[in-house]
């Protein structure tokens, strides 16, 4: 498997909206929850991250993007061992869990309503 090099995800933080890139994330997390046995959860934004500005969207930016580095070699990994015929499902829990830690993270950016 061909790993994607830094420059491409730095290039893809600088010209793509933060729905798009949320997208990319929630589709990657949804893969790790079926791996972790939870496929029957719908991967949402916290609700007003996708229209938060100033300070806060360059939090967020730099949490998507730590998330995305954790994520990608995760999901990676795990891809990797269940196409030798391992079962993954302890590390993508374990996954799981990470993603869901990071999106509680995002939720705390977001001011109040």
């Amino acid at each position: 498997m061909n790993a994607i090099p830094p420059e491409f995800h730095a290039a893809l933080a600088e010209t793509t909206p933060l729905g798009q890139r949320w997208a990319a994330l929630a589709g990657a997390a949804q893969v790790i929850a079926q791996l972790a046995g939870q496929s029957d959860l719908a991967i949402v934004p916290p609700a007003g991250l996708l229209t938060i500005t100033g300070k806060r969207r360059a939090l967020v930016d730099q949490a998507l993007d730590d998330l995305l580095a954790v994520l990608e070699p995760g999901l990676t990994a795990l891809l990797h061992v269940e196409h030798h015929g391992g079962s993954s499902a302890p590390a993508a829990r374990a996954l799981w869990q990470e993603f869901l830690r990071a999106r509680q993270g995002l939720a705390a950016l977001i001011p109040p309503a």
